[in-house]
């Protein structure tokens, strides 16, 4: 019981998950009502008011509690980004409904997703391997040492495929700036946007995955040291 209320309560790893995938929410959301005001020279918008913005705290919270509730129930890492994907639907529907699919809702919400369901299965994926240690026979210390160099492999590569696609995509998004408005200030705003964009995907990537990978390595590998034949 008290292992169960540790878990749930904010120094386990539901309300860590929980969180993140808050805060891509907000993310994916507050920017463009902050931003989209400014851009008055926006090829097909123009500037944009947007009065049912008080919807985003509400959504917020029920991505919150909801990721909570299933990542406490150690829900599929897809099932977990279901919230954070009806939350910025329904925000694209209530508060930007002029701009639909509104592009930054999208695009943050579909790497967000992505990146936070690669950590969550790397997360799955070495407790499952700590639970097999603590019965292990000889083809399952096998299989665990297959997974712990996987995770080492893993965590380099996430940190070379992060780097190319994120220099990749901010190249593109600046291009694409100079299309989406007409005025040299909008530009800047939408490039400061997007520069920022490629940092806060770069801390979840390090953070999430990467860290999870390493961590799942330097778990693992000081297990199989205990098994003197592996």
């Amino acid at each position: 019981m008290a292992n169960s209320l540790r878990a749930f309560l904010p120094t386990g790893w539901p309300p860590t998950v929980a969180l993140a995938y808050a805060i891509g929410y907000l993310y994916a959301t507050v920017p463009p009502q902050v931003l989209d005001p400014l851009l008055q020279s926006h090829v097909r918008y123009h500037a944009r008011e947007y009065i049912n913005n008080w919807y985003t705290g509400p959504l917020a919270a029920f991505v919150l509690i909801v990721t909570w509730l299933l990542a406490y129930r150690r829900a599929n890492p897809l099932v977990l980004a279901l919230p954070l994907a009806t939350a910025t639907l329904a925000t694209n529907v209530l508060v930007f409904p002029e701009e639909l699919p509104h592009q930054h809702v999208v695009f943050v919400t579909a790497v967000w997703s992505g990146f936070s369901a690669t950590w969550v299965w790397i997360r799955y994926s070495y407790e499952s391997a700590l639970t097999t240690l603590d019965n292990a026979t000889g083809s399952t210390l096998e299989y665990v040492k297959e997974q712990v160099t996987f995770f080492r492999t893993l965590a380099f590569g996430l940190v070379a495929a992060f780097l190319a696609l994120l220099v990749a995509a901010l190249v593109a998004m600046h291009q694409m700036s100079g299309s989406v408005v007409t005025d040299p200030s909008d530009a800047f705003l939408l490039l400061g946007l997007n520069s920022l964009t490629m940092a806060v995907f770069g801390l979840l990537g390090f953070f999430g995955p990467v860290q999870e990978a390493m961590r799942s390595w330097r778990l693992l590998a000081p297990r199989l040291i205990q098994y003197p034949h592996v």
